[in-house]
């Protein structure tokens, strides 16, 4: 499928394999390009984590929305000054991957991170405490 994609999205190729984007993130520590949401705004991040812009609106098309959940579990409270990878992730929603460091629990259906109340929400009510997330490209 990368062979049909324009160049520009060819980098995303990582999303058909994402164990090997987690090994060459890793290894070269660096992130991709992303968007953020902070202080109320979208954050255009390059990939060195400079912000290149801070917008109101975003506007875009959606190009790409993965089929199956990823589910992350990082294992500490969210510090906005340091940039730790998760703990426990899931690609398929269904079973830790091989590489998590701490896998949380055999599968995800049963995983006390993965329970509504396992952490508290933002404005105090029930959350989980494994995110729940379907990445796309837009």
């Amino acid at each position: 499928m990368t062979q049909e994609l324009p160049g520009y999205l060819r980098r995303f190729e990582y999303w058909h394999d994402p164990a090997q984007a987690n090994r060459e993130a890793r290894e070269t520590k660096q992130r991709p390009a992303y968007i953020s949401l902070q202080d109320d705004r979208f954050n255009l991040v390059n990939d060195d984590g400079e912000i290149l812009a801070r917008l109101d609106e975003l506007t875009g098309v959606v190009a790409y929305v993965k089929n199956t959940p990823l589910h992350i579990f990082y294992g500490e409270e969210y510090n906005p000054n340091e940039t730790k990878p998760p703990v426990c992730v899931s690609y398929d929603g269904k079973y830790p991957h091989s590489e998590s460091s701490e896998p949380q629990n055999p599968d995800c259906a049963t995983c006390p991170q993965h329970k509504f109340g396992s952490k508290k929400g933002f404005y105090g009510g029930k959350s989980r405490a494994c995110r729940v997330r379907r990445p796309m490209i837009w």
